[in-house]
């Protein structure tokens, strides 16, 4: 995502990089800038982040060899059910779970996109 700032091309004036950037006021209004400049995908999976209406599978309690079958069932479950998305919440951690869950999720068949987030990650389905 191109960021409006670097491109000096936010539409509230704040041009380049701030020192208050990510907090209050200017962060709601960074995030307004951005929106205008996603890609389609990007801006298909705002809704989800904003409302979070997608179903979410939380490996909290699991361990790194148990999550590639509960991943699994979950994607093709909700596959099933027509979902166009889910997120998946591994945590933070040492980082295992999510390298487990990412490194799986790059080479399965039904995940179009997968955007990461802290601690989880919105997987878009292929359809």
């Amino acid at each position: 995502m191109a960021d409006a700032h670097a491109l000096g091309a936010c539409s509230f004036g704040i041009v380049g990089s701030s020192p208050t950037r990510g907090t209050g006021r200017h962060a709601i209004m960074c995030r307004i800038c951005e929106i205008f400049f996603m890609s389609d995908k990007e801006t298909a999976i705002l809704p989800f982040e904003k409302y979070g209406a997608i179903p979410e599978l939380d490996l909290h309690g699991f361990y790194p060899d148990q999550a590639e079958n509960k991943v699994d069932v979950f994607l093709y479950e909700r596959y099933k059910k027509g979902e166009d998305s889910i997120r998946i919440i591994y945590g933070l951690g040492k980082g295992v779970m999510e390298e487990t869950v990412l490194a799986y999720l790059e080479n399965h068949p039904l995940v179009g996109e997968i955007k990461k987030d802290v601690g989880s990650c919105v997987v878009v389905f292929e359809r």
